[in-house]
């Protein structure tokens, strides 16, 4: 039952590369873990495993491929400028400038990379067998202006994925 090529990581709180390390992981092995788990699942032989197999299984869902492929791409550019900043022939206007640019870089993801993460995690969810429609899990309450209705708008996924992520 070999599903995964790498192992997958756990996160240090002493170790800030870590954390980024362990969501690349699960991101990169998503579909083995997910066989592994279904796997698991309907093995008897696994014992308690089978009902905590089922409990993770029920877990990953659109909303949770979403936020991973989101913290995969935000946590990978930090890495990346991290790694670099530990360099020690650096200069302090290197340094600044690649701060600065990481900076921008996630300002241009939060305003214009809701779509292309939104196209990545539908894909992985066909790609794995999960649904990829996100149920709605609150309806929004606007204040009521005197001589209007008090009933709460529905919003749809696209917007309830925007409001709750960014």
């Amino acid at each position: 039952m070999r599903c995964l090529k790498i192992t997958l990581k756990t996160h240090s709180d002493t170790r800030w590369a870590s954390k980024y390390n362990a969501v690349h992981s699960l991101y990169c092995q998503f579909g083995g873990v997910i066989k592994a788990l279904r796997d698991i699942s309907t093995n008897p032989i696994f014992g308690d495993g089978v009902a905590n197999a089922e409990s993770i299984l029920k877990q990953f869902d659109l909303e949770f491929v979403y936020f991973l492929v989101m913290w995969d791409k935000i946590l990978n550019q930090i890495y990346r400028v991290n790694k670099l900043l530990q360099s020690s022939n650096i200069s302090i206007d290197q340094a600044s400038k690649m701060i600065n640019c990481l900076n921008i870089s996630l300002q241009e993801m939060r305003d214009r990379g809701n779509e292309q993460i939104k196209t990545e995690t539908i894909s992985i969810c066909d790609k794995v067998g999960i649904k990829s429609e996100l149920k709605i899990k609150r309806t929004i309450k606007r204040k009521v202006m005197s001589g209007e209705n008090s009933s709460g708008e529905d919003i749809s996924a696209d917007q309830f994925l925007t409001l709750e992520y960014y």
